[in-house]
């Protein structure tokens, strides 16, 4: 008999209780809660609305009438019913920390929420398994915005009532609950038999192992060893090493999206200050010019000047990509004498920037710029930073909103959510892709975010596990696996 028990690669050393759908900012904490919470509706592999823990969704005049399952309880027995979903919302509009969009002035406008037995007029349950939103009008963007993690069902009984922290990861709403977790990364998940997406071929228990020796990344050395059945989508072994190593061993199965994650280069709003334009495509250029062909030694990336795929939606017209390259054209200098702060460039690159940057700093600090407290890590906000981000073919509010929440568009924060609102209330498919490439282009135009390279999501598998994914989804799907 086959042990459906996988072993995961994963380079943090989070305890569990760091995890929350509520301040969902990095892609591992995404992965790993997607798997231990379910929203309410969710996409199928073709890229269309489905039932997760809502059986039935549907608007009914200006209502949101969502029908939860009757059958879905946790691994103790807890029925998930309209109150769970009703305080898992309500628990979201208090806190106001999520990044993937926001529901709070739609259901609830100026109310204030400070309990999750305050009432917010717009969102009342019906019956037991019913609940109902009112809005002013239909959003078309509603469905797919409740498919983010952010808006995963916490079960009440789940949550503090005071402070609001999840206090319980056994009771969980998605196909996996927490079984153990030793507080530095090691933690171990086991199925929920009682769940829609439960079947017996998917793995039955998840061991996260931790990855990360002495801040570095030793995943494929372990899955070599076989201490590792799995290595994720977002595992930091360079895409071309997963790729030959793929191609070399007959034993794994390889997953690969398509070209949807990018890495770019992003100016702060304290960039954006303290740098012109001018200045900002000067430093841009050189950077792109020095770092962008080693990025591209790595097998599976390409070049990009755009932010979102060029044959997906909010592409850039030919003329918006002449005046770019003409802009970086312009680009005359060999040295700059500026001084600014660069995050998280590879340190191998550090000595070739020094010789063009000899004023500038560079560090690497394991999180993003405007996600972290500054004053506590004894930190100050950078002027540039490099990243990795997933992007999307099609317009996608959640995303949108990922990135109001930080610095990769020209707008961001109070003016980003106004243009979101915006955005959301334009009926014609026609001026919402005029409103998504004129952001698009003024992104880049004002040179806030400088797109370096696309290229797709991998993950590896041992056989006999085959991967069920979607290749549009950067995520890791673990009941998606299968082993037959």
């Amino acid at each position: 008999m086959i042990n459906k028990a996988i072993k995961v690669a994963y380079s943090h050393t989070d305890s569990i209780y760091k995890y929350d759908p509520a301040t969902i900012y990095y892609d591992y904490q995404y992965i790993l809660l997607e798997n231990i919470y379910c929203p309410l509706i969710t996409f199928n592999p073709e890229g269309e609305l489905v039932s997760s823990i809502a059986q039935r969704f549907e608007w009914i005049g200006n209502d949101v009438h969502i029908k939860i399952r009757d059958t879905l309880k946790t691994i103790d027995g807890h029925e998930i019913s309209a109150v769970d979903v009703e305080a898992s919302l309500k628990r979201l509009f208090i806190l106001q920390s999520n990044t993937h969009g926001d529901l709070k002035q739609m259901l609830c406008g100026d109310t204030k929420l400070s309990n999750l037995e305050d009432v917010c007029p717009n969102l009342q349950i019906k019956d037991a398994k019913t609940i109902v939103m009112r809005f002013k009008k239909i959003d078309p963007f509603l469905f797919s915005m409740l498919t983010s993690a952010d808006f995963s069902i916490i079960p009440k009984n789940s949550i503090d009532s005071k402070t609001l922290k999840i206090v319980d990861y056994r009771n969980t709403s998605g196909p996996y609950y927490v079984e153990k977790d030793n507080g530095s990364g090691n933690i171990d998940l086991s199925a929920n038999p009682g769940h829609f997406y439960y079947d017996k071929n998917m793995p039955q228990k998840v061991e996260i192992k931790n990855s990360e020796v002495n801040g570095k990344n030793h995943s494929l050395d372990m899955f070599e060893k076989g201490s590792i059945d799995l290595l994720t989508t977002i595992d930091s072994t360079p895409l071309d090493t997963i790729i030959n190593y793929s191609q070399t061993h007959n034993d794994i199965n390889l997953f690969k999206t398509i070209p949807i994650r990018l890495e770019a280069l992003t100016f702060t709003a304290t960039g954006e200050t303290k740098l012109t334009r001018e200045e900002r495509f000067e430093i841009a250029g050189l950077i792109k010019g020095a770092i962008l062909p080693h990025l591209l030694t790595n097998k599976g990336k390409e070049a990009t000047i755009q932010i979102f795929p060029p044959f997906g939606q909010g592409a850039l017209t030919r003329e918006q990509i002449k005046d770019l390259e003409e802009r970086f054209r312009a680009v005359k200098l060999k040295t700059c004498y500026k001084k600014f702060t660069v995050w998280n460039l590879s340190k191998d690159t550090w000595p070739q920037l020094q010789k063009i940057f000899p004023n500038a700093e560079f560090k690497y600090v394991m999180a993003l710029p405007g996600r972290i407290d500054y004053k506590a890590n004894g930190l100050q906000e950078p002027e540039l930073f490099f990243h990795r981000t997933d992007t999307s073919i099609k317009e996608d509010i959640s995303l949108f909103s990922y990135y109001m929440s930080g610095y990769l568009f020209s707008i961001h924060g109070a003016a980003g959510q106004r243009w979101i609102n915006k955005y959301i209330e334009t009926e014609s498919l026609d001026e919402r892709m005029k409103m998504f490439n004129e952001l698009h282009y003024a992104t880049l135009s004002k040179a806030i975010t400088i797109p370096l390279t696309f290229s797709p999501y991998v993950a590896l598998v041992r056989k006999p596990w085959e991967f069920k994914f979607l290749n549009l989804h950067a995520g890791t799907t673990f009941w998606r696996l299968r082993c037959n």
